[in-house]
Formats: C-alpha cells, sequence, structure tokens
C-alpha cells in the first residue's frame, strides 16, 4: 500500500468484524457522499496531522508529526526526518539525515495504492464499507460517525481501515488502519486549511539544492 510510505507498514490491537453484507450499508454512503463533496469543494489543502503508530505487542505508542499538501492527485508530505513527493509520474523520498533520495515511478492505478486523495472517496471502489459497531466517538463534545472498510482484495497487508467523521461538519478528525498482525496507524488530523496556494513545484524536488546528496532512481 503506497499511502504516506514508507511508514504504513502496520495493522489493530482487537479484532474487528468485516462486513458480512454483499450490498454496501446505506447510512454510511449517505455520510461518505457528504465527506466527499465537503473536500472536494476544495481547490488544495494544507493538513497538519499526527501520524500514530501503535503496535500490538504493547511496546508502546509513537507519535510523529507531519504536514499534508494536496493540489488534486499531487501531494506532499512533510516529516521531521523524511519527506514524501508526488507528482502523479513520479514519486521521492528525501531522507533529511541521510542526505539521500530515492526516485521511482508512481503507479497511480496500481490496485494497492491509496492515495492521499483517496482517502475522502474510499467507498468508491476495492472496499465494502458500513457503519462501524460502536457507531460513534466521543471527543469532548464532539460526537463522530465511525465508518468501517474491508479491502476486496484479501491479498493486502491491511485488514481495516476506520475514518471518523464529525457530525457537525463531515470533517474528518482521524483515519485508523489496521493491519493482519493487529498494529495500528492513525492518522489525527490537528489542523485543515482548504484552497491555500501551492505552487506546483512543490511537488517536484531539486536535488541541486541538497550539496552531495546521493540520488538512487529507478525509474524506467
Amino acid at each position: 500500500m503506497q499511502f504516506m510510505v514508507p511508514l504504513l507498514v502496520v495493522a489493530t490491537s482487537a479484532n474487528i468484524p468485516q462486513p458480512q453484507s454483499d450490498e454496501n450499508d446505506a447510512n454510511a454512503k449517505a455520510i461518505l457522499d457528504k465527506v466527499k463533496a465537503k473536500y472536494e469543494a476544495y481547490q488544495t489543502m494544507m493538513i497538519e496531522f499526527d501520524q500514530e503508530i501503535i503496535p500490538s505487542d504493547g511496546s508502546g505508542k509513537q507519535t510523529t508529526p507531519a504536514t499534508l499538501f494536496l493540489k488534486g492527485n499531487k501531494w506532499r508530505i512533510e516529516y521531521p526526518d523524511q519527506t514524501l513527493i508526488c507528482n502523479e509520474t513520479t514519486y521521492w523520498i528525501h531522507m533529511i539525515e541521510e542526505n539521500e533520495v530515492n526516485i521511482s515511478d508512481y503507479d497511480a492505478d496500481a490496485e494497492d495504492v491509496v492515495k492521499p486523495s483517496d482517502i475522502f472517496k474510499l467507498y468508491e471502489k476495492n472496499f465494502k464499507y458500513a457503519i462501524n459497531s460502536p457507531p460513534t466517538g466521543k471527543k469532548g463534545d464532539e460526537t463522530f460517525d465511525i465508518i468501517r472498510f474491508a479491502p476486496l482484495d484479501r491479498d493486502v497487508f491491511y485488514h481495516t481501515i476506520k475514518l471518523y467523521v464529525s457530525q457537525k461538519d463531515q470533517s474528518i478528525e482521524r483515519a485508523v488502519v489496521i493491519d493482519k498482525e493487529q498494529n495500528q496507524l492513525v492518522f489525527r488530523i490537528r489542523s485543515l486549511a482548504p484552497n491555500v496556494t501551492i505552487l506546483d513545484s512543490k511537488f517536484t524536488f531539486d536535488a541541486s539544492k541538497y550539496p552531495g546528496i546521493i540520488v538512487n532512481d529507478t525509474r524506467r
């Protein structure tokens, strides 16, 4: 799965049941239609979030702050130690401390690829979805609907994705990816700025700006 690679190597601490019906949940679809409409109305987004890795063995949660820049299907994710960039055709992983960059072709049509923009429309392909059990969660005074997704392809490394959607404004508060080893990867949104100016140059990597950088280019 190529969403926020290479840190997305995880799955949950409890066995969550998969949707049993051949039909997707109409109530879940109604919520997701509103989510999709909300986010697709934005031309660009800058999202600050925390990425939490929660191992199933109880060894302790790891939290990393990050910023996502999104413009159509172009995206850039900045972590403290690395930057991930995609301009729809090329994918860069810049390892900052190592002064090294890996460059590869980006195949957005590959079945195991989930782009950051896809998180707002997971229900359109490759997933079964339903209202979770329990159906809602709370954070302070705010209530969230919980939608559970199960991949149709059972060979992928994860078995569940859960979205927490605000009942107040249909914004996503967090997404939880759960793998087959029962680990969790949580993306918890701290802030979202819509329709900010983001130049296309944000979605490429200029190696000339990093003297002595090691370039590993595996593009065909």
